[in-house]
């Protein structure tokens, strides 16, 4: 928990030691009640130990709850409890400080999306902690160095930031470029931390650039001189640097000769993003590719780009797909081409798909998921080497005929077989393959459609036990499957009749059980306010008894901070559109997504219009599943009940004192309900309103009191403010909040595309009769999900349901489930047009809430349609 909690509406502070870094928010602390006391007129030394005592909680009290009311008053009180505080509370010590701050240094990076003002700023942040709290000076130069290299720049913007600060590299220089070059750029997402790094300097390795670059042979006489090489060039004299351009061509030549110039293996170079390929190399390899395989590389278009150490860059627009084998298994390797003799580098994808593991301690590798390791190969300049040449050997005998191609004739298909693993045609090495071979690859070539596991038949006993538990279960009146297990158990029933008992299914007995009810409770997902916002609407008592107003009500799901606008008449879809506009988003800005139900104003282009244009995303809940919105619908309950108490208390005569009754109403609720620990004013603000007329805040108004006692319009507000805070400690106090605490659970039941479902409906119109009273209708076919609700086909209907309105079909009414190929056919056409009538589509938001499991009236049967 936090260290340090708004305590109430005066702004004190308390503690409570529950944080991680609890010596810290304890030295924050200590000083604020210091200053808070010195602020405070006539506070003597007695009065400080119990005032600081009547601020801590938790831990912070445990560590000083022996003291006594008499030690505490003591002039010394207030240092006992400091004493005692620091003791239980100790600070990190210097040397955690000091790794904390050079943590942040060394770990300094721009975050994604930042701005170089929003960077040069956190930099220089950085580096002041570090000098603050651990002492420790970086020079200026390292620190512009940081703030340059880890701003996510590219070697171009860089460039441009060193020009501009003509090769300074003290930090307020280049913070100050960084601001002016790049005003408006944002760090990526590729912004990389400080990279120390160890060279390792090798007796044995040559120290030559890779890439051949000209500047490693500036001095040709000490080149020639390490190399044996004869200086003699002829009777033309060369001048230096050209002397060293063609030495570092031929260098680069020789270097390739002795490391890489092996057409039959692959080298491994996990530090290339792709794997590539010489020309020439590839030329060399296609032509022992011929000796082994009748398999030949194909050469494709694809465009890719390589930056060399050097800075070089080459482009290359062909690539090429190799078959290769590799611990006597087939398979393919694409490769870029480039130009010259480089061997074929096997870069880190490859290496991935190939599960390359490494062993360097016993010189082994593992790849493709083999059992035994095979031993490293290296070359001379100790690069590793994989065979790619290494295909399997054939052991096929003599010809026969092409047996798969007999299996698929028998299946009624055709075609000729030919084996990638062998290059060449089956019948050529098929003398070894059984016929249960043959069965098995043909099993594994046909594709199969997906289809549900069919459960495992049962035997001719216990077919005859179901069919006498299906009886005794009709001729006893449908019990339960508990009931029946009693039943049978005392009439020494066999182990087998019980242990069916579990799988016996009734389709009168499904027909006839209530939906289940909806979850009672979900956890929070939203976090930050305005991310959603629920919008419904409320019709709320009026000054004049049995009169109803319209109000809209719009909650905050992270905060639970409630409006309501009334609106004085029926709801249409420019009046909510207003209400939205005028009281939300004129203060709170447009919300992420809006939730609400599917009522005729909400499904208007209207608001839907409204919407869209200010990026509003709309969740609209499924038919009869209010309880999807039910935090909206909760809260209104509430406002509904803290004004009826306020109404019935005040008694307002018109319109005017009706709205001050609202408006209190809905202050009391959003400053004394708490969501996680806070009000939704503290959530949204930081704090609850200021009551100027309230006697035990820390500074109260003088003007404002007497106005109360003097006024008779502010003495009938402060009265409709008293009874609303009274009302809503009321509402708390509730045995409706009680009994949705003890609600029982429910359980969740998953459906998938292609279940055979029934819906529960309420009312439903048949050859124009509409037929009142709830009961099951299916079979329906499952189509999909929107969210968490489910969209299904019921002949040419398309409805979407609330999962707690669905129950799966019985194995009897799956059995006689159909729905024509023609009419889903049709169904799916339209929809990919999006011409699906309105008269195909229906949502039961309309239709009341199905009735409870625990209600005792039955339902009436299903109807299978």
């Amino acid at each position: 928990g936090c260290a340090m909690n708004g305590a109430d509406e005066r702004g004190l502070k308390r503690f409570n030691g529950e944080d991680d870094d609890a010596g810290k928010q304890l030295r924050k602390w200590k000083l604020w009640a210091q200053a808070k006391m010195a602020t405070m007129k006539d506070f003597a030394a007695k009065q400080q130990g119990p005032w600081i005592y009547t601020l801590l909680d938790g831990k912070a009290l445990e560590a000083v709850e022996h003291l006594t009311l008499e030690d505490m008053t003591k002039d010394s009180g207030a240092e006992t409890i400091w004493k005692l505080l620091d003791l239980r509370f100790l600070e990190r010590a210097s040397e955690d400080q000091m790794g904390e701050a050079l943590g942040e240094v060394f770990g300094l990076c721009a975050r994604e999306g930042e701005s170089m003002q929003q960077w040069a700023a956190r930099a220089q942040e950085v580096f002041q902690k570090c000098r603050r709290k651990a002492e420790v000076e970086f020079p200026t130069a390292a620190q512009g160095w940081i703030a340059l290299n880890c701003a996510g720049l590219s070697e171009e913007q860089k460039a441009i930031v060193k020009a501009k600060t003509q090769g300074k590299l003290e930090l307020p220089t280049v913070t100050s470029a960084l601001r002016s070059c790049f005003p408006q750029y944002r760090a990526g997402a590729k912004a990389k931390k400080p990279v120390a790094t160890l060279l390792v300097d090798d007796e044995n390795i040559d120290e030559v650039s890779e890439d051949g670059d000209p500047e490693a042979f500036a001095d040709v006489e000490a080149f020639l001189a390490d190399n044996n090489l004869d200086d003699h060039v002829g009777d033309d004299e060369l001048q230096e640097q050209d002397a060293a351009e063609a030495l570092a061509v031929s260098w680069k030549e020789r270097r390739c000769a002795r490391l890489a110039w092996y057409s039959g293996y692959g080298v491994v170079d996990s530090g290339c993003g792709r794997t590539l390929i010489g020309q020439e190399t590839l030329l060399a390899l296609t032509q022992k590719l011929a000796t082994r395989t009748k398999l030949v590389p194909v050469e494709y278009h694809s465009d890719s780009s390589f930056r060399f150490g050097n800075g070089a860059t080459e482009e290359s627009n062909r690539a090429v797909r190799i078959p290769v084998g590799v611990g006597r298994k087939v398979g393919t390797i694409d490769a870029a081409i480039i130009s010259g003799r480089a061997p074929l580098l096997l870069g880190r994808p490859t290496l991935e798909k190939m599960n390359m593991v490494l062993d360097f301690g016993g010189r082994k590798m593992r790849f493709l998921v083999q059992d035994a390791p095979i031993p490293m190969h290296t070359n001379s300049a100790g690069q590793l080497l994989i065979d790619v040449l290494d295909f399997p050997v054939s052991k096929a005998g003599a010809s026969s005929k092409d047996k798969l191609s007999e299996e698929a004739c028998r299946h009624g298909a055709s075609g000729v077989a030919f084996d990638i693993k062998q290059g060449s045609d089956l019948c050529q090495h098929a003398a070894k393959y059984t016929p249960q071979f043959v069965r098995a690859m043909w099993t594994c070539l046909v594709p199969r459609e997906p289809q549900n596991p069919e459960p495992e038949r049962p035997d001719a006993e216990t077919r005859k036990v179901d069919a006498a538990l299906r009886k005794l279960h009709c001729n006893l009146g449908h019990p339960s499957h508990k009931d029946l297990t009693r039943i049978l158990k005392h009439s020494k029933a066999s182990e087998l009749a019980l242990s069916r008992v579990q799988h016996l299914e009734c389709s009168a007995c499904a027909n006839n059980q209530r939906p289940t009810p909806a979850l009672p409770a979900n956890t929070t997902r939203v976090c930050q306010f305005n991310e959603k916002l629920g919008l419904d609407v409320k019709y709320l008592p009026r000054w004049n008894p049995g009169q109803k107003v319209a109000c809209v009500n719009l909650v905050d799901y992270a905060s639970s901070f409630q409006v309501m606008v009334p609106i004085g008449r029926r709801e249409t879809g420019e009046l909510l559109r207003q209400a939205l506009l005028d009281k939300w988003l004129a203060w709170a800005g447009p919300p992420q997504a809006l939730r609400l139900d599917p009522a005729r104003p909400n499904l208007g282009n209207m608001l839907s219009d409204f919407c869209n244009n200010h990026g509003i995303a709309v969740e609209q809940t499924p038919a009869e599943a209010h309880w999807q919105l039910g935090k909206v619908e909760r809260h209104g309950q509430w406002s509904q009940r803290i004004l009826s108490r306020v109404l019935d208390e005040v008694k307002p005569a018109n319109e005017s004192e009706w709205v001050t009754c609202l408006v209190q109403a809905q202050s009391a609720k959003n400053t004394l309900i708490s969501e996680s620990g806070a009000s939704p004013y503290q959530f949204v603000f930081g704090r609850n309103p200021r009551v100027p007329s309230d006697l035990l805040q820390e500074s109260p108004d003088i003007a404002a009191s007497d106005a109360v006692l003097a006024d008779d319009a502010m003495q009938q507000a402060n009265a409709v403010r008293q009874s609303a805070r009274r009302a809503v400690l009321e509402v708390q106090d509730d045995r409706a909040l009680r009994a949705a605490l003890r609600a029982r659970p429910r359980v969740a039941r998953p459906f998938s595309s292609g279940d055979w479902v029934y819906y529960w409906r309420t009312q439903k119109s048949v050859e124009g009769t509409r037929i009142e009273g709830g009961r099951w209708y299916g079979a329906a076919l499952v189509l999909g999900h929107i969210g968490k609700n489910i969209v299904v086909a019921h002949k040419l209907s398309i409805m979407r349901c609330a999962p707690e309105q669905l129950r799966h079909a019985t194995a009897e009414e799956q059995a006689v489930a159909t729905f024509p190929h023609n009419d889903l056919l049709g169904i799916k056409n339209l929809l990919e047009r999006g011409q699906s009538p309105k008269s195909q589509f229906e949502d039961l938001v309309p239709q009341p809430h199905p009735p409870a499991l625990d209600e005792g009236a039955e339902l009436p049967p299903s109807t299978s349609e």
